[in-house]
């Protein structure tokens, strides 16, 4: 099996624990996400690398979202960002709440030097702490969690606790 067709096995599976129907399986079942692949997010011309989004695709990605009431909006590049970075953060509280890890320092190295989270940044809990704050985090991150109607994101308890107590990372574990 090519690392190609296990992505869209693994998708597939996690669409389906997550709850999620079978029309979002049409998008990855079959349907490949590279250039040899005869289907996929992007078209290929023979002998052409250009990658052109996929009509087949597009009107699939259309009916899922009219199928789940999702109301298709454009997004900023700042905006996925965030909310990747978010996500992230959430998970990482989880991580120090379940004692996985020790420090959200931990955690922070783990992505940069792991996943090639950007340096400059300082990792998800870093930035979440000291470029958002703790709080504005915790309030992007309930509106993000409000607009699934909590289906697809749940805030980590963990960030709600150090909100309530005016307390950072630092406060965990120690």
């Amino acid at each position: 099996m090519s690392c190609w067709k296990m992505l869209s096995v693994a998708a597939l599976s996690v669409g389906l624990l997550a709850g999620s129907s079978v029309a979002p399986a049409q998008v990855v079942v079959g349907i490949g996400v590279a250039p040899s692949c005869p289907y996929g997010y992007y078209d290929y011309a023979p002998g052409d690398r250009t990658p052109r989004p996929s009509p087949v695709v597009a009107e699939i990605i259309e009916k899922v979202s009219k199928e789940y009431g999702i109301t298709r909006r454009k997004f900023t590049d700042e905006e996925i960002v965030e909310r990747c970075f978010l996500a992230l953060m959430n998970v990482g509280c989880d991580v120090l709440s379940e004692g996985v890890a020790y420090r959200a320092s931990d955690i922070d190295i783990v992505y940069l030097y792991g996943y090639g989270f950007p340096a400059y940044r300082g990792g998800p809990m870093f930035w979440a702490e000291n470029e958002v704050g703790l709080k504005t985090a915790l309030e992007k991150l309930k509106k993000c969690s409000a607009a699934t109607g909590g289906k697809w994101l749940k805030v980590s308890p963990l960030l709600e606790k150090l909100v309530a107590e005016g307390k950072g990372f630092a406060s965990v574990g120690s």
